[in-house]
């Protein structure tokens, strides 16, 4: 007798989590993000393949040892563009879609 291995369906369509809100391929340099984390970090570069790109971090509300650090990010990091100066947390959006944030 073989073994059942569940569905034969072999599609599957990926969950919300999964799919990133703001792609790498469209930040630009200097564009101001908030990251998965509540991270807010300025571009500074993106990868040739725009797959990554590295971050100056502005603001790192639960790690502030990480303020001024560069680091790199993909797309499932991306969660929102931010506008203005500073970030509100009580501001951010959980939904799919390119989101903007005000100050």
């Amino acid at each position: 007798m073989r073994p059942s291995y569940g569905s034969t369906n072999s599609q599957q369509t990926p969950s919300a989590e999964s799919v990133p809100i703001v792609e790498v391929s469209e930040l630009t340099k200097g564009a101001r993000v908030l990251l998965e984390d509540g991270t807010v970090g300025e571009v500074v570069s993106i990868a040739a393949d725009h797959k990554t790109a590295s971050l100056r971090v502005i603001e790192a509300p639960f790690d502030p040892a990480k303020d001024g650090s560069l680091m790199d990010v993909t797309s499932y990091d991306l969660v929102a563009f931010v506008e203005g100066d500073s970030y509100d947390s009580s501001t951010s959006s959980t939904g799919l879609g390119r989101t903007n944030i005000s100050i």
